[in-house]
């Protein structure tokens, strides 16, 4: 992964502290706020190597994680924020779980065979947000 901006504090104390992590298909990016003073303590921004097929990526976030230890303390909360492009907004009235992948699939189509889907709920719209993400990276982020 390039590095595309990088100002990390040397130690944080985690109990503190909330990680916001953003992913998508171009990079990982994050950020750690103390939640005690209400400050952002660092920020991270990182892009996939273009090189590098995009089938590697969840392989650079696996190094990405390991050369940094800071991502693998235990903070108060951790929040993981999926920004792909393969989403549906379904409507409370018309939601079904077991219709997330069909629904998925005839919008974005059905090449892709190894996805985990996700689904978020948007009180303020009445709305769900169903989505894929690719299942190697999601399994990264999960451990």
């Amino acid at each position: 992964m390039n590095p595309i901006f990088d100002i990390l504090p040397s130690s944080v104390d985690a109990d503190n502290c909330i990680l916001i992590c953003e992913l998508s298909s171009e990079g990982f990016s994050y950020t750690i706020k103390d939640e005690v003073q209400n400050l952002f303590l660092g920020l991270a921004v990182y892009h996939y190597d273009k090189t590098i097929p995009p089938a590697g990526f969840h392989i650079a976030l696996q190094i990405l994680f390991h050369e940094h230890q800071l991502l693998s303390k235990n903070f108060k909360k951790t929040i993981i924020v999926y920004s792909f492009p393969q989403s549906v907004l379904i409507p409370y009235s018309l939601y079904d779980s077991q219709q997330n992948e069909d629904v998925l699939n005839l919008i974005h189509g059905d090449l892709q065979n190894n996805d985990t889907i996700l689904t978020d709920v948007i009180t303020e719209h009445a709305t769900y947000n169903s989505f894929r993400v690719p299942t190697s990276i999601y399994d990264v982020i999960q451990t």
